[in-house]
């Protein structure tokens, strides 16, 4: 497995963002900039100065602004399905209104989720092991949660005026058939962002580190 793999060269954490798992809801609204104090925090209270970075989806908006508000605290970036957001983001209409969709058992949103962020004939190959890894998380997030992160997401500025400041070296990752967030945004990241290398995986989806668990390990060690 890609955690497998990392694990054996990397001390690896990971954690639940706020609302998440065994981590608390808060009582204020949540925001990007917010995720990535609360990141910064993290680190401060394990004692890790600094870190290499790595955010899928929404934790690459937050790792961005990590990175620009802490930049000490990271020495590597990888920013995996990722988009600068603002008004120049490149979204896919019909992605939110999938990923807020909470109609249904967990096994009918668990399908629904993965074939929004695997493509159809790959989920189709690997149902029962990808309905094990992706169904039961979905217990660990409420309906109040996901709202406060679709929130946070709606209302994000984004980074994209600000990609010229990032000075940690970065490693952008996209997938050539990510429906959730067009790889597009990719290129956009890597051209702003001084020095920055970009991974583009051939048939990829949103979620490559389920499709090429080892590829996608090796490429970002």
């Amino acid at each position: 497995t890609m955690m497998g793999q990392l694990t054996q060269h990397y001390r690896v954490i990971t954690f639940d963002n706020r609302g998440i798992g065994g981590t608390t809801l808060g009582t204020q609204p949540f925001t990007i900039p917010q995720m990535a104090d609360d990141t910064a925090g993290l680190l401060q209270a394990l004692g890790i100065d600094h870190a290499y970075v790595l955010g899928w989806s929404m934790g690459s908006h937050v790792g961005q602004e990590l990175v620009l508000k802490y930049p000490q605290r990271v020495d590597r970036l990888i920013l995996y399905a990722s988009l600068c957001g603002g008004r120049e983001a490149i979204r896919a209409p019909e992605t939110m209104q999938q990923f807020t969709d909470t109609s249904g058992g967990p096994l009918q949103r668990g399908q629904r989720l993965l074939n929004l962020i695997l493509p159809p004939a790959w989920v189709r190959d690997h149902l029962p092991y990808l309905l094990e890894v992706f169904v039961h998380p979905l217990d660990r997030a409420s309906q109040a949660t996901v709202d406060k992160q679709v929130q946070a997401e709606r209302e994000w500025a984004g980074t994209c005026d600000r990609l010229s400041q990032v000075s940690r070296p970065t490693l952008v990752v996209t997938g050539s058939d990510d429906q959730a967030t067009p790889p597009a945004n990719s290129l956009i990241l890597a051209e702003r962002i001084l020095n920055a290398w970009l991974a583009y995986f051939a048939g990829g989806g949103h979620g490559i580190m389920c499709q090429y668990p080892e590829q996608f390990a090796s490429t970002i060690q």
